[in-house]
């Protein structure tokens, strides 16, 4: 079994599809929403399945190897008007993200993959109540250039960017928050950010430093997928913040997140 050559193997193809998506190739819709921890860790404990039940969407359970690996919450499809929503825990770092984005690339029906993620603040442009949207994220994850050129960008597709912020914009606006697409760069272990090399990236204008995201541009922009990254922002680490802290405005800036992800997909299932 060779699995680079599961485009050449359906019947391949669709088994890894069940282990790590939990539907055949071809059962995959056109839209999937992905989270690196889990939605319920993301928004709450079934807050998002029940903000979607208040929006008449049917919700059906997936199990794949991330339901059954402590992720917080499952992956499952969100049915309105006969149209599927696939929300997908895709897994922390590179290589979990780069399993489930080559797989999406060779799924047919995907068009447009959504990826909620959060990311240590390093611009002064950017609050840490803000949203980042990068239209590009350097590509430093060592992971995705092994099968497809650093020559090749990260980056998002534009168009899809602009269908969503009709919809973002007045949920940031409520709580005076903003939405910045600065350039972003995805490293391969955070354990490797040094003050020295993080004050190197800032002096460069980059926005945000996390996990996944240009795995995300990169495969599926490969693919011919619509693809964008709604980063929210985590840390500060240079001006002496850390992950866990407790912030005002942290439940209301994932609040608008949700509330914009779950609007801007019932426009599309009218």
């Amino acid at each position: 079994m060779v699995y680079g050559d599961m485009h050449k193997d359906k019947k391949l193809l669709d088994v890894l599809c069940l282990e790590d998506i939990g539907l055949k190739s071809d059962d995959v819709p056109k839209t999937v929403v992905c989270s690196p921890y889990g939605f319920d860790r993301e928004f709450g404990k079934g807050v998002l399945q029940r903000t979607l039940k208040k929006n008449k969407f049917q919700i059906k359970k997936v199990i794949n190897y991330f339901s059954q690996s402590g992720a917080k919450g499952t992956s499952f499809l969100a049915k309105r008007n006969r149209q599927n929503i696939l929300f997908l825990i895709s897994g922390v770092g590179a290589v979990h993200a780069s399993h489930i984005c080559i797989l999406l690339g060779k799924c047919k029906p995907v068009k447009n993959v959504i990826f909620v993620g959060s990311a240590a603040v390093l611009s002064d442009e950017i609050s840490q109540d803000d949203i980042n949207i990068p239209f590009e994220s350097v590509r430093a994850d060592r992971v995705a250039e092994e099968a497809i050129p650093l020559s090749f960008k990260a980056l998002a597709d534009k168009r899809l960017a602009k269908e969503f912020e009709p919809f973002i914009l007045p949920e940031l606006a409520k709580i005076n928050s903003k939405l910045h697409h600065g350039k972003n760069y995805t490293i391969c272990v955070a354990y490797y950010e040094t003050k020295k090399f993080l004050e190197r990236l800032k002096k460069q204008n980059i926005y945000t430093i996390e996990l996944e995201a240009s795995i995300f541009y990169t495969f599926l922009r490969k693919a011919k997928k619509r693809c964008i990254a709604i980063i929210r922002a985590g840390d500060k680490p240079l001006a002496g913040s850390y992950w866990g802290e407790k912030r005002r405005k942290k439940a209301k800036v994932k609040r608008a997140i949700l509330n914009s992800i779950v609007n801007y997909l019932v426009s599309k299932t009218q």
